[in-house]
């Protein structure tokens, strides 16, 4: 656990006066550190983060902003990646792979638990606009299990006075984290 924890510290330091410019004066648009709260990123623990690529990167189309092997005090390595779908800094996720190369690490072989809906349990939702050729990418990648084929679901929109259309699937990805991909087929009132 020291090892995660110096590492974690390690990156909010590097990460924590960054700022997003939108000039060549290199003045801050939008400056996280002055932010009472921002959520910036979710970041998944992985088994294989060439596969998790396969799902992230090439079937929902995410770019890779950020990718290091990082070396813990013991020597051990890690890989870390982030990707962004629109924003560069807000709402990244990342994949880290804690044994990067080795294959025999005992985290690797841990029985990936696949529970909905559970406490301790997360939900990724991401929207798209072309779900019916997103899916098909996404059922394809080794690993990936469907819990929920696109289904067609009316929710009460924040204001109460419409419904919000939507497609809902949900998937589980290699590692069991649960992944809810939309299209909203109205806008969010």
């Amino acid at each position: 656990m020291k090892i995660i924890g110096s590492i974690f510290t390690i990156l909010v330091v590097l990460f924590a006066n960054e700022a997003v410019f939108s000039d060549t004066n290199q003045q801050p648009a939008f400056d996280v550190s002055k932010q009472d709260i921002v959520f910036r990123r979710t970041t998944l623990i992985v088994r294989n983060i060439d596969t998790s690529l396969m799902l992230y990167q090439d079937a929902l189309g995410m770019e890779v902003v950020y990718d290091n092997i990082l070396t813990s005090r013991d020597g051990s390595k890690s890989r870390l990646i982030f990707l962004k779908t629109k924003d560069e800094h807000v709402g990244i996720l990342g994949l880290w792979e804690l044994d990067y190369g080795s294959p025999s690490s005992d985290r690797r072989n841990l029985p990936v638990e696949r529970k909905a809906f559970v406490p301790q349990g997360n939900i990724h939702l991401f929207n798209t606009n072309d779900l019916d050729t997103k899916w098909e990418r996404v059922i394809e990648v080794p690993g990936v299990e469907v819990y929920r084929e696109p289904t067609y679901r009316e929710y009460p929109s924040y204001d109460g006075s419409d419904v919000i259309k939507v497609n809902v699937s949900i998937i589980y990805d290699p590692d069991g984290n649960m992944i809810e991909l939309n299209q909203l087929l109205t806008p969010i009132k």
